[in-house]
């Protein structure tokens, strides 16, 4: 089944991060009632750095992304009666790439995989997932990005844009 229309993953554009006031300097994103702080981030980036994969090749609004993307999936999960965990979706980064850097870390390894958390949701819902639906509920979650890292588009390619601490999303 192709997930295309599913998972907005067009390109992630890399996070210019400028001067100025953000209206929510210490969360990278809020997902529904989930936040991810910047805190959070960092020790996700930090570990990947650790296994090698600097932000030249992993960006951080890329393991935004990837955090955003599991959060979702989680929500989605829960309101079709379904759970996916961290444990499931580094599974399956492990079947499709059990010689990732990633997985040398537990950070890095746990949002290298969320985004395979969509997969396994629609994987569990079989045959008759209802892809439409799952679409329009993927779009109603309420992500709120922080400025810096662009805008959220959960219709087209996700995080968006260049960004900047000066523009309110």
């Amino acid at each position: 089944m192709k997930l295309t229309r599913l998972i907005p993953m067009a390109a992630v554009v890399a996070a210019t991060v400028a001067a100025g006031c953000s209206p929510m300097p210490s969360t990278a994103a809020q997902v529904g009632d989930a936040r991810i702080s910047e805190a959070q981030l960092t020790r996700v980036a930090e570990g990947c750095e650790s296994v090698g994969l600097g932000p030249d090749q992993v960006q951080r609004s890329q393991l935004l992304m990837s955090e955003i993307l599991g959060l979702i999936a989680e929500d989605l999960a829960a309101d079709n009666g379904q759970t996916v965990t961290d444990e499931e979706a580094q599974a399956v980064l492990r079947e499709t790439n059990g010689t990732s850097p990633a997985l040398g870390n537990p950070d890095c390894a746990r949002v290298a995989a969320s985004g395979a958390k969509l997969q396994i949701l629609v994987t569990k819902l079989g045959e008759n997932a209802d892809i439409a639906a799952l679409q329009q509920q993927f779009e109603a979650v309420d992500v709120q990005l922080n400025p810096r890292y662009g805008s959220w588009d959960p219709a087209g390619a996700g995080i968006t844009g260049t960004g900047s601490l000066s523009v309110p999303s």
